[in-house]
């Protein structure tokens, strides 16, 4: 999405889970990270590592084992730190600790053409 350094690397339910940590957004909130969850990394992708926009940093994960058939997706989420946010030993469901992360609307620093689907339209039912 863009230029930031790799911070954690986890294992999701799905697949593994990528923390990019970011200086700043075009509206000037400081410091941001961005989420990346049910993928399958790229061979190259490390904890440390510099990240420029538009890398290849991993996958869609294949979910086809899933007990729970849950079709093929990328979860992207982007959220404020709080000063005593950690990367040490995170997992997922950290995600949902507003006390923590403080989460924000990704769609208006999305620079790529994209879709909002309501959940009760006739697409997310055929899925």
């Amino acid at each position: 999405m863009q230029n930031g350094v790799i911070k954690a690397i986890f294992k999701d339910y799905l697949g593994q889970a990528i923390i990019i940590e970011h200086e700043r957004i075009e509206r000037n909130i400081g410091r941001f990270i961005s989420f990346y969850a049910h993928t399958k990394l790229h061979a190259s992708i490390e904890v440390g590592m510099m990240v420029k926009e538009g890398d290849i940093i991993a996958t869609v994960a294949d979910t086809s084992h899933s007990k729970a058939h849950i079709i093929p997706h990328l979860h992207f989420s982007l959220g404020r730190p709080s000063k005593s946010f950690s990367y040490d030993g995170y997992v997922w469901n950290a995600i949902r600790k507003p006390e923590k992360i403080i989460l924000l609307d990704p769609l208006p620093v999305i620079d790529w053409p994209y879709q909002a689907l309501d959940a009760g339209g006739s697409v997310c039912r055929e899925l």
